[in-house]
């Protein structure tokens, strides 16, 4: 997907070539593409909350050494996670570009 996504950003000459047929296909699966980015961006939102819950139910217990677990584990997936959101972003910015592109030329 992020090769598809850089070539919309970076070389939407490709896109202004194509015919309208040629960009409603590419749009669509672009679509696709930005929605599964999406679920996989909420998915993660409901594991950082269901993270955070179990770790301040866990400490809260008085059961020893979740903090610094649970810190080391929140470091790696919060890493995780901005690569999601930036994945997510980027699909959506290519979408957009080629969008627009296909608006310009009259086909959508």
């Amino acid at each position: 997907m992020g090769c598809a996504s850089n070539v919309a950003v970076q070389n939407s000459a490709h896109y202004r070539n194509m015919t309208c047929e040629e960009l409603t296909a590419a749009l669509d699966k672009m679509k696709q593409q930005v929605a599964t980015k999406q679920q996989h961006k909420e998915m993660n939102r409901t594991v950082d909350t269901g993270t955070t819950v179990a770790a301040q139910g866990a400490s809260l217990a008085g059961v020893p050494y979740v903090g610094g677990v649970v810190s080391i584990a929140k470091t790696l997936f919060n890493h995780n996670k901005q690569t999601t959101e930036n994945r997510a972003s980027t699909a959506e910015n290519a979408y957009y570009t080629v969008e627009n592109i296909a608006y310009e030329k009259g086909c959508l």
